[in-house]
């Protein structure tokens, strides 16, 4: 591990991919990802596969290439391998998008 700033960093976070050119070995997700970011029509994406193939690296790097400075507050990811209870449908996604329509109504006025 290394120190960052007096933090603990781990390798896998040192070297995780910043920008969309940086993801390899995804040559479609990525032209996908870029035609969404380009035309600014983002769909709703679930993204699966085997565990290490870079499922939470490509929703981060996607989440930061389109929302940009409002990346933290508008990204939201729940990890089917950490919570995989109803109960997490129930409660945190449904605040979520509730919170998200209370926000984007009171935005839009």
């Amino acid at each position: 591990m290394e120190i960052k700033g007096g933090i603990n960093m781990l390798w896998t976070e040192k070297y995780r991919p910043k920008r969309l050119a940086d993801i390899v070995g995804q040559e479609h997700f990525v032209m996908d990802a870029h035609s969404w970011k380009d035309t600014n029509n983002m769909p709703n994406v679930l993204i699966y596969g085997n565990s290490g193939n870079g499922k939470t690296t490509a929703g981060i790097v996607l989440g930061r290439e389109i929302l940009g400075d409002e990346f933290k507050d508008n990204y939201f990811e729940i990890n089917a391998s950490d919570d995989r209870r109803l109960e997490t449908v129930r409660t945190t996604i449904s605040s979520c998008f509730l919170w998200f329509h209370i926000t984007t109504h009171i935005i839009s006025k």
